[in-house]
């Protein structure tokens, strides 16, 4: 037998009900070799206006060797050396400090085939992790060891010529129940069929912590169907308003694609064309189900309730023979699931009321969706989900697709998709040999030392804030000192034991899908922990976790160029540190701030602490939407949670910087300017990326974080720390008179910056959105937060 775990079990090649253009995740990254856009001169620095007489007071700092800023030269000279290497010296930090940390390293950086981003310090760990694993996946193991099974799995990714030999036949067995259907209760047994066995249906299913009760866990049911990145992308109408037809290119390259995916799986032309125009045919109807469905009046999301409720509520939808599959499932397994529902608790959370109706009588009335309908759409989005197990053909077929969509043209190398595949496909297995090989005890407890430093400052700072009254803040205090903090890796795992074959990449894959929807489902009945992650161990990313109000930092990201033992203090702090601070800053940003210290979503700051909050954020919201990149505006109300959290980690790895200084040197002994200069050109090298201009578009329409550019300009320029160890003239780019303050004591003076706020980041580039699936917001419920 072999292991899954929580935080994985299914596997890489698996495609996810998402939309087909969406951006890529960083594990399989596609590209477009392009014209490189011309970069943009530096912005002239504003106007020089008074200090506002609540204007921050300046630090006391140590006499500065020369007048004026420090040259892109002296500062150059500061950094050790594989920093040193990267720096654009043509540029003035004063200037664009993103340009001067990073400019050098994105000239230099070779844009690969299969990749639309590349990043100095995210792919740099994750190349890192990926030979490791490939060490791990390819050694010999004595007879009987657990981890005999992650090199088997990996074996039977990388044997081409079975997967070849293979062709289309894996998807006979599930093509034969979807051509079998011909009632409406044969499409109902269908659905309770795919459903058992983790594949693609309407009907999106997940498990979150209750924001109604933070002790309880709830199983969400919510709409799906579609393969265009969202509803609008259809021919479909709101409120009787034709939307127009902008994306008609879109939908006819996506039915384009399934014409051929059919093709590609065996039917003739007549027969593939057909599919696709049935299967576009419903997910048209979908969409507009998604469109019409009412939008909820509770914050909370709509109340739990029992499956009984459920069957009475939607009749035609078979909810007990889906849950009754999900606990035979398990007992297969030798677990134990879903107990709680057949129990009929209140643990159900219906996210898409009128959805579910509409399909129920769909499934009954052929002149609301026909049969051939119905049966089209399960063929086409079965072969698009498991189309990347399946032979060469497949995969290039993505790649047509993909390269319209984000302008990649090549595929990974296999071995890197094997790596993922068996990352994913046994994850718990995969970390515990990652721990064990790769993760020395000595490196998880630097890290706990500087984690912990972290949490000390951060709650440091928050009493020093005085725009908080003394109830708010004695609150707000109550919640920092309760975060919890994880890193490294769980301290245990739950896996269920599956068996895994040299020789089946596919038969590996469908036994890692279904018990991952198995785990999913039996965490229901776990009790609500603070440790519980939803990040691999080997993940490079990091996130904080609303409703458990901790946060999550993994051993992957624990290596350079975030954090090594060979580092100095301020480097260390400038990269992992920042990292650490910014989760911790989401505990209190825009979504943060509506949970309280029992980790309840609810109203808990007074009307005026709510009221200034609301102008700093406005103040940070407004300078960000004055941002430009590859043509289009930064959207500062969808990435202001980021951008509180960049702002928060900036300042907060900062303070602990110093205050580890005074403890460990002395506290009248001065940091010399060159540790400073270290910290902030380690923050900002963290952001160092290149990226194709057309995933540059898609992500600043989708991407709830700020292009990279901003991730580093934005919050340096904001932080007077900063312009003092530079000695930013007042006025530069760099250093404005009025800054956007959040977790200080001095009001910001103005809402946007004229000179920054202008300038269009050209072709600079920035960091892929969130890391591990697992570890995504849910769309009703408890929100999680990473980087």
């Amino acid at each position: 037998g072999g292991g899954g775990s929580g935080g994985g079990g299914g596997d890489e090649g698996k495609k996810e009900e998402k939309p087909l253009s969406a951006p890529v995740k960083k594990e399989e990254p596609p590209v477009e070799e392009e014209e490189p856009v011309k970069k943009e001169d530096p912005p002239s620095p504003p106007a020089k206006e008074e200090e506002p007489e609540n204007a921050p007071a300046k630090k006391e700092e140590e006499p500065a060797k020369e007048d004026g800023p420090l040259s892109a030269a002296m500062v150059a000279g500061m950094l050790p050396d594989d920093m040193r290497r990267d720096v654009n010296t043509s540029v003035k930090p004063c200037d664009n400090f993103y340009e001067f940390t990073c400019g050098e390293w994105v000239e230099r950086t070779v844009m690969t085939s299969d990749k639309t981003i590349i990043t100095r310090s995210w792919d740099g760990a994750d190349d890192a992790v990926r030979e490791d694993k490939i060490d791990m996946f390819t050694k010999k193991y004595p007879v009987g060891d657990p981890f005999e099974k992650l090199t088997a799995w990996f074996k039977s990714c990388m044997n081409l010529e079975y997967i070849e030999a293979m062709g289309s036949s894996p998807l006979k067995p599930v093509y034969d129940r979807i051509d079998a259907v011909s009632t409406p209760e044969e499409l109902r047994e269908l659905l309770v069929f795919m459903m058992a066995n983790s594949l693609p249906t309407p009907v999106m299913m997940d498990v979150s912590i209750s924001v109604r009760n933070a002790s309880q866990r709830v199983m969400m049911f919510n709409m799906g169907g579609i393969m265009l990145p969202d509803q609008t992308y259809y021919n479909v109408t709101w409120n009787n308003t034709w939307f127009g037809d902008d994306q008609a290119t879109m939908r006819e390259r996506t039915r384009e694609f399934q014409t051929k995916l059919h093709m590609l799986a065996g039917l003739s032309p007549a027969d593939a064309e057909r599919t696709s125009n049935l299967t576009m045919s419903a997910e048209t109807k979908f969409a507009q189900w998604m469109i019409d469905e009412p939008d909820l009046t509770d914050h909370r999301g709509p109340p739990l309730v029992n499956l009984t409720y459920v069957e009475v509520e939607y009749p035609k939808m078979p909810w007990r023979k889906i849950i009754n599959a999900w606990s035979e499932g398990c007992k297969k397994f030798g677990q134990t699931c879903g107990q709680e529902i057949l129990r009929e608790e209140n643990v159900l959370l219906m996210a898409a009321t009128d959805f579910y109706t509409k399909m129920g009588m769909a499934m009954d009335d052929e002149s609301i969706m026909s049969i051939a309908e119905w049966k089209a759409w399960y063929r086409t989005h079965y072969t698009y989900n498991v189309g990347p197990l399946l032979n060469h053909g497949f995969l290039e077929l993505n790649l047509w697709l993909e390269k319209y969509a984000t302008g990649v043209e090549g595929l990974p190398p296999r071995q890197h998709k094997c790596v993922l595949a068996t990352t994913n496909g046994l994850s718990a297995l995969s970390d515990q040999a990652f721990l064990a090989q790769h993760f020395p005890p000595e490196a998880k407890e630097d890290g706990w030392a500087t984690l912990k430093r972290i949490k000390s400052s951060f709650i440091a700072n928050l009493q020093e804030v005085d725009w908080m009254d003394n109830v708010t803040l004695a609150r707000a205090l109550v919640k920092a000192e309760r975060m919890q903090l994880n890193l490294g890796s769980p301290s245990e795992y739950h896996m269920f034991h599956y068996p895994v074959s040299e020789k089946s990449y596919f038969e590996n894959s469908g036994y890692a899908y279904q018990c991952k929807q198995l785990h999913t489902i039996r965490s229901m009945s776990e009790p609500v922990d603070n440790k519980s992650w939803q990040m691999r161990a080997t993940t490079v990313n990091a996130y904080y976790d609303n409703g458990l109000n901790a946060l999550f930092i993994p051993a992957g990201v624990m290596q350079p160029p975030f954090f090594s033992k060979d580092f100095s203090m301020p480097q260390n702090f400038g990269g992992i540190g920042a990292i650490m601070g910014h989760e911790m800053s989401h505990g209190f940003d825009n979504t943060g701030a509506k949970y309280d210290e029992d980790r309840k979503l609810q109203e808990w700051w007074s009307d005026d602490v709510k009221k200034e909050f609301k102008h700093r954020n406005k103040c940070i919201k407004n300078l960000y939407s004055g941002f430009k990149i590859a043509g289009k505006q930064v959207e500062g109300d969808l990435t202001l949670g980021e951008n509180i959290a960049d702002f928060g980690g900036l300042h907060i790895a900062y303070r602990a910087f110093l205050e580890w200084w005074a403890e460990t040197k002395g506290k009248h002994v001065p940091v010399p300017q060159k540790e400073k200069v270290i910290f902030f050109s380690a923050y900002s090298q963290i952001w160092c990326q290149k990226e194709r201009k057309k995933q540059q578009q898609l992500s600043i329409v989708n991407d709830k974080h700020s292009p990279s550019p901003f991730r580093s300009n934005g919050p340096v320029s904001q932080n007077k720390d900063f312009a003092e160890v530079f000695q930013c003239p007042a006025g530069a780019p760099m250093n404005p008179l009025h800054k956007c303050v959040m977790w200080e004591d001095a009001l910001p003076h103005k809402e946007i910056l004229t000179g920054l706020s202008a300038w269009d980041g050209g072709s600079f580039l920035r960091e892929p959105s969130g890391g591990a699936k697992g570890a995504d917001a849910p769309t009703v419920g408890r929100g999680t937060q990473q980087l």
